[in-house]
This record gives structure tokens, sequence and C-alpha cells, in this order.
């Protein structure tokens, strides 16, 4: 039984998680979803100590070295291992609501990426100040991109999955995406897109889905069948 076949809002309040990450030897964790909660963080998972108050945020990510991101409209950004947060530069996207916050490696230092909205809203940043849009991409390559799929990449290529039967592909640091249709209809159910360093991966309902270039994807049967 799910929560929301009890006719329950499961969602909205603020101990909703919206992301946990692990990062500089802390775990970061945001809540709060409608109702604002906070991100707290503790060095041992059982301990946490509150960073903010009364905030929602779309999410987490960290660069590797020193820069935070709490996703929203204007993200939040820390430098200091969360001690203290500052307001980006620029907007990361026109709307409000913020689905997806993450952060991919590469060879200039990576770049932040913040999925809004239905998910034709994105927002690319390489230090998480100033932000800028794609100037191509599909809606359907971030929507439902909040529970489910994610943002990684391996080599040059960038991958973008949703909840569609479909992701979406850049090879030019999030400027432009194309979009690659998913086989047998799969899809990213409650799965999250890694990138193994040679590779990219996710379960759809009772498969395994591979990727070595983003475009050509193949669906192996799990056994069992994982739902």
């Amino acid at each position: 039984t799910r929560c929301y076949d009890t006719g329950m809002d499961c969602d909205h309040h603020p101990g909703s998680t919206k992301g946990v990450i692990y990062a500089q030897s802390w775990f970061f964790r945001t809540t709060g979803w409608g109702p604002g909660g906070h991100i707290t963080r503790s060095r041992n998972g059982i301990v946490w100590e509150s960073l903010t108050e009364r905030t929602t945020f779309g999410g987490l990510a960290h660069d590797g070295t020193s820069t935070l991101i709490a996703g929203s409209r204007t993200p939040q950004r820390s430098t200091n291992e969360g001690m203290t947060f500052m307001p980006s530069e620029t907007e990361a996207i026109p709307g409000w609501n913020v689905r997806r916050t993450a952060h991919v490696p590469g060879p200039s230092g990576g770049l932040f990426v913040i999925v809004g909205n239905d998910g034709s809203e994105v927002g690319l940043s390489s230090e998480g100040l100033r932000w800028r849009a794609p100037t191509t991409i599909d809606v359907a390559c971030g929507r439902g991109i909040q529970g489910q799929g994610g943002v990684a990449r391996v080599g040059n290529v960038i991958v973008m999955a949703g909840g569609e039967p479909s992701v979406c592909r850049s090879t030019d640091e999030g400027v432009t995406w194309t979009l690659h249709a998913l086989p047998d209809d799969a899809r990213a159910s409650s799965s999250a897109l890694i990138a193994t360093g040679t590779e990219f991966m996710m379960w759809s309902s009772g498969a395994l889905l591979r990727s070595t270039d983003g475009m050509t994807w193949t669906r192996t049967p799990t056994e069992p069948a994982i739902e």
C-alpha cells in the first residue's frame, strides 16, 4: 500500500526529505516541502545539527571541493561546510519549484544542474553563482525527475533522465540537449541514474537499462523481476 492510496498528503510537510548527500566528511540533509524545514548536517548520521530554519529546497549538490548548493529558484551557496549560506547572483530557473539539484564532475570543475517545474526549466552553473539556461531542451527531459532518474556524466556526455520513456543527452556542457527513446517504453521507475565511469545504468520495472553513450540503451530483465 502506498501512502497516497490512503487519501493522505504524504509529501508536503516540514519533515519531507528532499535530498541527502555526503561531502567534506559530513552528511547533509534538506527537509521541508511546502511547509519549511531545515538543512541539517551530521558526522555520523545519528547526531544532527540544524544549519537553516524554515527553509525549502529541491535537493542538495556538492562539487567535491568546497561548494555546496541548495536548490531553489535562487539557489543558496555555501563554501564553509554549510555554516552559512548566501544566495546566488542570478536565478537558476524562472519558475518556483525546483525538482532536482545535481552536480556532474568535469574537466573544468564540473557543472551544477537544477531542474524545475515540469522539467522544461533547467539552470546550469560551473560555480553556483551565475546561472544560464540551455539553448535547446525538450520538456520531456526532466519531467518526473523529482523522485527518479537524475543527471550523470560519462566522459563528455551528460545524461538527464526523468520519469518518461526517454532520456536527454548533451555533449556541450548542457548548452544543447537531444531526446533519445528508451527500449520497450521503459523508464526509470523509482531508480536513480548512475554513472560507473564507463557507462550509464538505471533500473526500470523488471529490467536493467544501460548505455555507454546515452543514445543507445539495452534492456536486460533482472532475476527476479525487480519492480
